[in-house]
């Protein structure tokens, strides 16, 4: 190749690094619009229908919000699943004013359920931690207040994507701590760019000093997609209190992530190599470098030896469950991995409600135990045999 071509070729691959961190990185969320075919009531109540190749025909409730909105805010429908048929899925409204979508014509359809713990019916209060706002949800009366569960949400989302797994956990009897982060869509002012955990998991290690300073004895991590992450390096630099974590389609090996998208759109496997060795040369704005081998999916990280119960749906297309399958196979700590057939990213609770609760439910109780040996239990790293 002449120099004039391999000077072609590396500028190339730098403006695909910075096109590609770019993408990575933003905190825009998930562009999944929907069209609306039709409406109408019959004898299910008020239902829209949907193309039966889109994103509404994936199994479970889902939500759907107006265009101009995210998720957490804005006019949004919940939505239990009908019955499809050969071109269109039906879906019947479960609660929200359905003429706004309908005069849309579409929406942004999402796994999302509510805004609040209220719409689980959940008694919740506000707090700040640091420069960011936070729920506070107690468990039942019942229950221990001295387990708290710190819920993460992920990249491009917001504190609504963690309340579907609150129920669970107020009936067990932690109590819930729901905090933000500078990227959180649920934010004024949220940063547009994340640094992929880098920063971002000190503001969940200043939520487990609060809920210590609430009370709290022990602390379970429950970790949505980026949230996984930020978990685990919060764990890590405070490993004395946390007895565990669950981890939801975890994104930890934003290495492998990152190739995984780009071949996925149909780079060519060298050039996807390529840039991700120049992902770091150009980053605008100040932003910090990002250091694969900090990554808690890394084999060379420090990840805490910590009991794991990972949930993962097979039919990921964002962090495929190999990368789940892999981490279970070699973490230090005891691990349970629970594969969800039909589940898309993040939407194992909506694929299968039962089997997630019941996975939960279960690694929960294994790690309490009973009352008089509730320390041993909840406190050791124990290893796998």
């Amino acid at each position: 190749m002449s120099a004039t071509g391999i000077l072609g070729v590396l500028t190339i691959v730098e403006i695909a690094a910075v096109v590609v961190r770019r993408i990575a990185t933003e905190t825009t969320p998930g562009e999944r619009y929907v069209r609306i075919l039709g409406h109408g009531q019959d004898d299910g109540g008020v239902f829209l229908d949907f193309d039966a190749e889109s994103f509404a025909s994936h199994p479970g409730p889902l939500s759907l919000s107006a265009p101009t909105t995210s998720n957490a805010a804005g006019q949004t429908l919940d939505l239990e699943v009908g019955q499809p048929t050969d071109s269109t899925v039906r879906r019947y409204v479960k609660a929200g004013d359905v003429e706004p979508l309908v005069s849309a014509g579409e929406g942004r359809c999402s796994g999302h359920l509510g805004k609040t713990p209220a719409s689980f019916a959940l008694e919740y209060s506000s707090v700040t931690i640091g420069n960011f706002p936070a729920w506070i949800v107690p468990g039942r009366e019942s229950g221990r207040s001295d387990v708290w569960a710190i819920h993460i949400h992920g990249l491009g989302s917001s504190r609504s994507q963690v309340l579907r797994g609150l129920p669970l956990f107020n009936n067990s009897g932690l109590t819930s701590l729901v905090p933000s982060y500078e990227t959180s869509l649920d934010n004024e002012g949220a940063a547009r760019t994340s640094n992929l955990g880098t920063t971002e998991w000190k503001s969940i290690a200043a939520a487990q000093e609060y809920a210590m300073s609430q009370g709290a004895r022990q602390i379970i991590y429950v970790g949505w997609s980026l949230g996984a992450s930020l978990a685990l390096r919060a764990a890590a630099a405070s490993p004395g209190p946390v007895a565990g974590a669950v981890l939801v389609s975890p994104a930890l090996d934003w290495k492998n992530v990152i190739l995984h998208g780009m071949t996925h759109r149909g780079l060519p496997g060298w050039l996807a190599k390529a840039v991700l060795r120049r992902f770091n040369h150009i980053h605008l704005g100040n932003r910090p470098a990002i250091r694969w081998k900090e990554m808690p999916g890394h084999p060379e990280s420090q990840m805490p030896a910590i009991p794991l119960l990972i949930l993962h749906g097979m039919a990921d297309r964002t962090v495929p469950i190999e990368h789940s399958r892999q981490l279970a196979a070699h973490h230090r700590g005891e691990t349970d991995l629970v594969e969800f057939e039909f589940a898309s990213h993040t939407l194992e609770w909506n694929a299968d409600r039962s089997l997630w609760e019941r996975s939960v439910g279960g690694w929960l109780a294994s790690r309490r135990g009973n009352d008089h040996d509730n320390a041993a239990t909840m406190g050791g790293n124990r290893s796998a045999e």
